[in-house]
């Protein structure tokens, strides 16, 4: 494992729900607009490889696998 460190010396978000929300002239041109959801979702668990195979997968973990992951 190694850590990276980034200085940030400025930064901007923008973040909001709904639709797309072009101006009026904007509608004209002939430019896609709208949105690209993305969601965040849990995969199958994957067993570390020296992990014995008697051992069962905790139901902790069980529980999040293919789970949408809300924020």
């Amino acid at each position: 494992t190694k850590i990276v460190a980034i200085d940030i010396e400025q930064a901007s978000a923008k973040i909001r729900e709904g639709g797309a929300n072009d101006d009026k002239p904007d509608y004209e041109l002939p430019i896609w607009a709208g949105v690209v959801p993305i969601h965040t979702t849990y995969g199958n668990a994957i067993p570390d490889s020296q992990l014995p195979d008697d051992i069962d997968i905790t139901p902790s973990v069980e529980n999040i696998e293919n789970k949408e992951v809300h924020s």
